[in-house]
């Protein structure tokens, strides 16, 4: 019976190349696991692309932190709107837009960026409670500068109805004026939102 004989071939170690000494073609060398950890490192790994983290939002600006406040009135007594821009305009720093026009103080409203309103509780054609709401959900739904309406302070005639209590109560509501309207209540009520300064400096 015929013996037949196996050729050993010499494994090379994994930091010399080796050849098969043979004379048949070569074998692949089988991965230890040294060599797996060589194969990683020298495989290409492709650059991570750069991703920029998204800018972060702007912080908003405290009202009193504003150097010029802006004061958007609407009424359409002009003994009243008058009274609130000489008030506003020697005791603070505050630019103020008066308007009797629903549809006008809506598009200021819009356009620019205002820290107070002051509204009649009595308008021509609607509340200005209902006015009020308006501009807040225009706010909320992307239209202006902002995404929530200022504060709001509402004048109240004497011979109009008293406000609500929810009305009273919401915290976006300073105050409630009472005609005849006085100065330093006028001032105090806001305080929280326009800074008073000296009339004189």
């Amino acid at each position: 019976m015929e013996k037949k004989w196996t050729t050993l071939r010499k494994v090379e170690s994994p930091d010399q190349p080796g050849t098969d000494e043979s004379g048949d073609d070569p074998v692949a060398t089988p991965r230890t696991p040294r060599r797996r950890q060589l194969a990683r490192k020298q495989q290409v790994v492709p650059e991570a692309e750069v991703v920029q983290a998204p800018p972060e939002p702007e912080k908003p600006v405290r009202p009193l932190e504003v150097s010029e406040p802006r004061i958007l009135v609407v009424h359409d007594a002009a003994s009243t709107y008058r009274l609130v821009e000489e008030t506003f305009g020697n005791f603070t720093k505050a630019k103020v837009d008066s308007t009797s026009d629903v549809l006008n103080a809506f598009e200021l409203a819009i356009r620019r960026d205002y820290q107070l309103f002051i509204i009649a509780l009595s308008l021509p054609g609607m509340s200005g409670n209902l006015f009020y709401e308006m501009v807040s959900r225009g706010y909320a739904t992307g239209l202006g500068n902002r995404k929530l309406a200022p504060a709001v302070v509402f004048v109240r005639g004497e011979s109009d109805p008293l406000p609500s209590e929810d009305l009273i109560r919401d915290v976006r509501v300073k105050a409630v004026w009472t005609k005849p309207l006085n100065i330093e209540r006028m001032l105090d009520s806001v305080s929280t939102v326009i800074e008073r300064c000296d009339p004189a400096g």
